[in-house]
C-alpha cells in the first residue's frame, strides 16, 4: 500500500481484508478471545474509554463566566477586610504602590504554573495534572541531579497545600462563627452560647458544601457568595466615603520594621494559586484561561482593584485607628443597623 493511501486512512479502522484463509481463521480466533463487542486492541480500548469518560464529564465543564466567578471567589476572602490594617503597617502610598507589584508577581506565578502544566502534558503525553503532580514531573524530567527528589517535591507540595488550606479553613470557621455570634447576641441579649458552640453548629453545613466536587454544581454558590460580598463591600464603602480626611493626614511610609506585617497581610490576601489548575482543567475552552484578556488576568485584575480600593480608603478614613477587620470601624450610632447587616453579608460569602 502506498504512503498516500496510508496517510488518507481514517484514525479508527478495522483490519484490512485478506484473501488468505489461514490469516482469516487466525483473525477470527483472535476476535473470539475477546468479549463480545470488544474488537479493538488494548490501547484502542483505553483510548475509547478515555473518550467516553470525556464525553460523560463534558456536562460538568464550566463556561468562561462560571470560571471567572470561581476565580474571584477563590481569591477574595477575609483578607480583603484586613487590607486597611495592612496599609497601616506600610503607609498610605507605600502600600498602594506595593499592592499592584505583589499582584503582578502572584499573577505571573499563576501563569508560570499553568504554562508548566501544559508543557509537561505535551512532553509526557499525560492528562491534566494537579499542583503536586506538576512539581513531581518537573523534577523527574528536569536536570539529572534533581530527578531523585521528584517524590520529595510532590510530598512537600502536598504538605504545604494541606497546611495552607487548613489554615484558611480555620480562619473562615472562626470568622463566620464570630460574626454569627455578634448578630445573635445583638438580637437576643440574654444569649450565652459560646463561640465554640456556633463553630460546632456551622461545621456540618460547611462539610456538606465541601463534599461537592463538581465546579459546575458549585457555580451558583460562588455566584451567590460574590453577590453578597459585593453588597457587603458597598455598605462598607458607604461609610468609608463619608467625610474623607485629607491624605496629608496619613503617613506615606511607616517603617521598615512594620513593612513585613504589610507583606504578610498582602500575601495572605492573594491566596488563590491552589485553585488555578483545577479551574483551567474543568473549562469548556481551556485556552481562554490564559492570554492577555483571558479569564485569569481579568479575574485577578478585578481582585487586585478591590484590594487596593478597600485598603486605600479604609486606611485613609480611619488611619491608625483602623482595626484588623475594617467592618469593626463602623460608626457606633449605626452599628445596630449597618454593622449587623454587614455581618450577615460578609459571613455568607465566606460560608459559600
Amino acid at each position: 500500500m502506498s504512503t498516500t493511501t496510508q496517510e488518507n486512512r481514517p484514525l479508527l479502522t478495522g483490519p484490512e481484508p485478506t484473501n488468505d484463509p489461514e490469516s482469516a481463521r487466525s483473525h477470527d480466533s483472535q476476535r473470539s478471545d475477546h468479549p463480545k463487542g470488544d474488537e479493538t486492541s488494548e490501547d484502542g480500548n483505553r483510548g475509547l474509554t478515555a473518550s467516553f469518560h470525556h464525553i460523560d464529564d463534558s456536562h460538568q465543564q464550566t463556561t468562561n463566566c462560571e470560571t471567572l466567578i470561581h476565580l474571584i471567589k477563590g481569591n477574595i476572602g477575609t483578607g480583603i477586610l484586613a487590607m486597611p490594617d495592612g496599609l497601616k503597617n506600610s503607609g498610605l502610598y507605600t502600600g498602594t504602590v506595593l499592592l499592584p507589584i505583589i499582584a503582578v508577581i502572584c499573577i505571573h506565578c499563576m501563569h508560570m504554573l499553568v504554562n508548566c502544566a501544559h508543557e509537561l502534558k505535551e512532553r509526557l503525553g499525560v492528562a491534566g495534572m494537579d499542583y503536586a503532580e506538576v512539581g513531581y514531573h518537573a523534577f523527574s524530567t528536569g536536570p539529572a541531579p534533581l530527578r531523585p527528589f521528584a517524590n520529595t517535591a510532590r510530598r512537600v507540595l502536598n504538605a504545604f497545600l494541606t497546611l495552607t488550606q487548613l489554615g484558611f479553613c480555620c480562619v473562615y470557621v472562626v470568622f463566620i462563627a464570630a460574626n454569627v455570634k455578634q448578630v445573635v447576641d445583638c438580637q437576643f441579649p440574654g444569649n450565652d452560647i459560646d463561640i465554640h458552640g456556633y463553630m460546632a453548629i456551622l461545621i456540618l453545613p460547611l462539610l456538606g458544601i465541601s463534599m461537592i466536587r463538581s465546579l459546575k454544581v458549585l457555580a451558583p454558590f460562588s455566584l451567590l457568595s460574590n453577590v453578597f460580598l459585593g453588597l457587603g463591600l458597598a455598605i462598607t464603602f458607604h461609610y468609608l466615603l463619608m467625610d474623607i480626611p485629607s491624605s496629608y493626614d496619613r503617613a506615606e511610609f511607616k517603617s521598615w520594621k512594620q513593612l513585613p506585617l504589610f507583606l504578610g497581610t498582602s500575601i495572605y490576601a492573594f491566596e488563590g494559586i491552589g485553585v488555578v489548575l483545577p479551574l483551567e482543567r474543568k473549562m469548556i475552552n481551556p485556552h481562554d484561561f490564559r492570554g492577555l484578556n483571558g479569564v485569569l488576568n481579568t479575574g485577578m485584575i478585578l481582585v487586585t482593584c478591590g484590594y487596593i480600593a478597600v485598603g486605600f480608603f479604609g486606611y485613609l478614613k480611619y488611619g491608625d485607628a483602623v482595626h484588623g477587620s475594617i467592618t469593626l470601624n463602623l460608626p457606633p450610632s449605626d452599628k445596630s443597623q449597618g454593622y449587623n447587616t454587614t455581618c450577615h453579608l460578609r459571613s455568607i460569602p465566606v460560608f459559600c
